[in-house]
């Protein structure tokens, strides 16, 4: 796509099979780039796991907040952090929402399919901060590190305008580098202060995707997506439109992985 010099679509969750990879499309395009084919009028992007992919070498990795959240049957399904332009909260039982984000947190730190990023877990104490010193922070309050990340939202959006660019993803995709386009992903253990949240809800719903992503243990009224964990362990992603057997880190697997 940045080859041709068309325009990137806004991808906010994949799925992937036994058989294939599938971009989901928050506005379809018909005209998926081979080997990529277009279904379902252009909502999902398709690739066969058997097609070799050509070299990446030098590029960002577009979507480095993709996580799996848990699977549907019929593959594993991933959201993308950024895309949500705002807040994601898991609703339900709070010990259940608080696995899943933890579960979220720790696959962000230790994915193979992301590069730079900075994850910070909010209230969760410092028993995992051994397993990235590079990625993974842990403070007590979202107090600790709005400021900090506000600043450097500012300079992201400074790095962009003056690039002529519009998102961070147009800006990976065509080899832009820089701290400008590395994400903060903020994974918190219960609803945050309104007013805290607030001021990072406004960065995230600027316009062009903020390299930014928010994901909260609890109900947030306001939260752009709210997704719903019941006794069972099934996650409704809500707005998504997917129910899932959600990935989850229960509180001893927790433990345990610190040890």
């Amino acid at each position: 796509l940045a080859e041709q010099d068309r325009q990137i679509p806004e991808v906010y969750a994949a799925r992937l099979s036994p058989a294939a990879l599938e971009l989901l499309l928050a506005v379809p395009l018909d005209q998926a780039p081979a080997p990529f084919v277009a279904e379902n009028g252009g909502a999902r992007w398709v690739l066969d796991r058997s097609v070799p992919l050509p070299s990446t070498d030098g590029v960002a990795a577009p979507l480095p907040g993709l996580v799996s959240v848990g699977g549907d049957g019929h593959g594993r399904i991933f959201v993308d952090l950024e895309s949500a332009g705002g807040a994601i909260c898991v609703a339900g039982e709070l010990d259940r929402a608080r696995s899943v984000v933890a579960a979220a947190a720790v696959e962000l730190v230790t994915n193979r399919w992301s590069d730079d990023m900075r994850v910070t877990l909010v209230g969760f104490g410092s028993a995992l901060a051994p397993i990235s010193e590079d990625r993974l922070r842990c403070v007590d309050s979202l107090d600790d590190v709005v400021e900090d990340v506000t600043d450097r939202l500012s300079a992201s959006r400074r790095d962009l305008d003056a690039s002529g660019i519009d998102s961070v993803l147009t800006g990976r995709v065509r080899g832009l580098r820089g701290d400008g386009l590395t994400p903060d992903f903020l994974v918190l253990a219960s609803p945050p202060d309104p007013a805290r949240l607030s001021e990072l809800q406004d960065w995230a719903r600027s316009a062009g995707r903020a390299p930014l992503g928010v994901l909260i243990a609890g109900d947030v009224p306001g939260a752009r997506w709210r997704f719903a964990i019941d006794g069972s362990g099934m996650l409704d992603t809500g707005p998504l439109g997917v129910t899932v057997g959600a990935q989850l880190l229960t509180a001893r697997s927790y433990a345990a992985l610190a040890r």
